[in-house]
């Protein structure tokens, strides 16, 4: 899909044209083109991430004479940068508001914020800069060898930043600070039941986390074990994970969501009848599946990892697991949704391989080997694996289809549509 193509398709969400007009009239900025960085739900709306050239509406009428015309990033008049704005339609509620909010104060209808400045995140911004994250790191005894890098983030949710320092490499995590002593005491309850969990090295009620780094070499690299015995070594740490007595609740399930996927797949897709019909059809079937099949096994359920896949885990030389990450969406819940969320991630790396060049071949098949272990052992275990394990290419979909990709999107919503009809 081209950059133009892109563009095209962020132009028509309904949060561009929210962007556009809030910059324009209440600070006086014309905005370039719009390419899409992320669109995900939140609450009981989304967060959309766009980034754009801007200058400045004076500046465009001094190099074109017309008040408020929009210059171009080519006029020399008109000094440019490159910036990232999110636009939150989540009516979650936030401590401080860092940038626009529109409608009701108590409750705003939107807010919009520039990158780093945001709101859910309020840590975000000062380490985000890398002397105040150095400086923090100094406190606790680690001396950096290099700027830290943000490597992750998930707008209103969490931010991680890799901070190279003279012993190693520590992560900086951010996260809300409603959240923060709840994944600090995830980690210090699973490492002290023998889990391979990162261990953290400090921790602020702002909402940030120092996490040391994990043992071994990630379990999706090309020369990981053979698919048998990488399961082998999942269902392993799983087991103990299992055991482990986490006394909060695991991430929701995506389940929750899967209605709010198909009904934006569908207007993403508004060009593709049979995309559309297919998504809402996969939706529906999961919900009736699941109806029938309610989790009650095990009552409150078990310790479970919340958002399992191969990029969460890491091997040592004997193909053990030596390392777990990303603990925030850990605790106890239906262990269905840990084997449908590695499955369907599986399923779409499958897809993506696809799309590739030169060892799209090799990584394709590897994928669909590990998928194809996987399905069969996990899938007996419970008639609610299918239905879930359908509702995540959905997600995937979505993604894909806003970002102007709908021939990847039909793709894993075909693949969403496959897991279902093979029961």
């Amino acid at each position: 899909m081209s950059t133009n193509a892109m563009d095209a398709a962020s132009e028509r969400l309904p949060e561009a044209r929210l962007l556009r007009d809030a910059l324009r009239e209440a600070a006086g900025v014309d905005a370039g083109e719009l390419q899409l960085v992320s669109r995900e739900p939140l609450g009981t709306g989304s967060i959309a991430g766009f980034r754009t050239f801007e200058w400045p509406q004076a500046a465009a009428a001094g190099a074109t004479g017309t008040p408020g015309a929009a210059s171009t990033p080519s006029s020399p008049a008109a000094p440019t940068r490159e910036v990232v704005y999110y636009v939150d339609t989540s009516g979650t509620p936030v401590p401080h508001e860092t940038g626009l909010a529109l409608g009701d104060p108590d409750r705003p209808d939107a807010r919009i914020w520039l990158h780093p400045a945001d709101p859910h995140l309020p840590a975000l911004a000062p380490a985000a800069f890398g002397e105040a994250a150095s400086t923090l790191l100094a406190r606790i005894g680690l001396h950096s060898t290099a700027l830290p890098e943000l490597v992750a983030y998930r707008p209103g949710r969490r931010a991680v930043l890799r901070a190279p320092h003279t012993q190693g490499t520590a992560w900086v995590k951010i996260v809300r600070p409603s959240r923060v002593e709840r994944i600090a005491g995830i980690h210090g309850t699973l490492r002290a039941h023998g889990l391979p969990t990162p261990e953290v090295l400090a921790w602020s009620p702002e909402g940030l986390l120092v996490l040391g780094a994990a043992h071994g070499a990630p379990a999706d690299a090309r020369d990981a074990p053979p698919p048998a015995a990488l399961i082998d070594a999942i269902d392993a740490l799983r087991t103990r994970l299992a055991a482990a007595p986490l006394g909060v609740p695991a991430r929701a399930s995506l389940s929750a969501q899967q209605h709010w996927y198909a009904n934006r797949l569908a207007d993403s897709l508004a060009g593709s009848a049979p995309a559309q019909a297919l998504a809402r059809d996969v939706a529906a079937r999961a919900r009736d599946a699941l109806e029938a099949a309610p989790f009650a096994e095990g009552g409150a359920g078990v310790t479970v990892h919340g958002d399992l896949h191969l990029g969460q885990i890491f091997l040592g030389p004997d193909g053990a697991v030596t390392g777990l990450i990303d603990l925030d969406t850990a605790g106890r819940g239906d262990p269905a949704d840990d084997s449908a969320a590695f499955l369907a991630h599986a399923l779409a790396s499958v897809a993506m391989a696809q799309e590739g060049a030169g060892s799209a071949g090799p990584d394709a098949a590897r994928w669909a080997a590990i998928a194809a272990e996987a399905s069969a052992r996990w899938m007996p275990q419970t008639s609610r694996m299918r239905p879930l394990t359908a509702i995540h290419p959905l997600a995937h979909a979505l993604g894909a289809s806003e970002a102007g990709m709908h021939a990847r999107a039909t793709r894993l919503i075909e693949s969403a549509a496959r897991v279902l009809h093979e029961a």
